[in-house]
């Protein structure tokens, strides 16, 4: 981008700043796994609609918010999550063949519920 542009473009954000106006938040950047292992760790906040369609947000241990969207690998288990503020790790797992085609498929972990010990 030309420095020209580029102060034009501050000019014009500080203007309607000036007049009231807010930045609207963008949406959490979704975590897209490319690799065989790769891998989020974090607490299932809640599903939500975005541009892309169903998605569920995933608070990371950073404290930053992605969206993970709803392959059909994964829905049903995150939505299990939800209700409970679970702490998950999801790991890619690659693609597979399927009778419809190609899919990206994923293993969701959790800790064990702790269980009172017998005394």
């Amino acid at each position: 981008m030309k420095q020209g542009n580029k102060d034009k473009l501050q000019e014009v954000l500080d203007q309607f700043s000036d007049e009231g106006w807010e930045a609207k938040e963008q949406e959490s950047p979704f975590w897209k796994p490319e690799e065989r292992g790769d891998h989020i760790k974090g607490t299932v906040k809640e599903e939500t609609e975005s541009k892309h369609g169903t998605a569920f947000a995933i608070e990371t241990e950073e404290g930053e918010e992605r969206l993970v969207g709803a392959y059909t690998a994964l829905e049903d288990q995150l939505r299990e999550c939800v209700d409970e503020q679970e702490e998950v790790v999801i790991i890619y797992a690659g693609e597979v063949k399927g009778k419809n085609g190609t899919y990206k498929n994923f293993e969701v972990m959790e800790q064990p519920e702790e269980t009172p010990s017998a005394s």
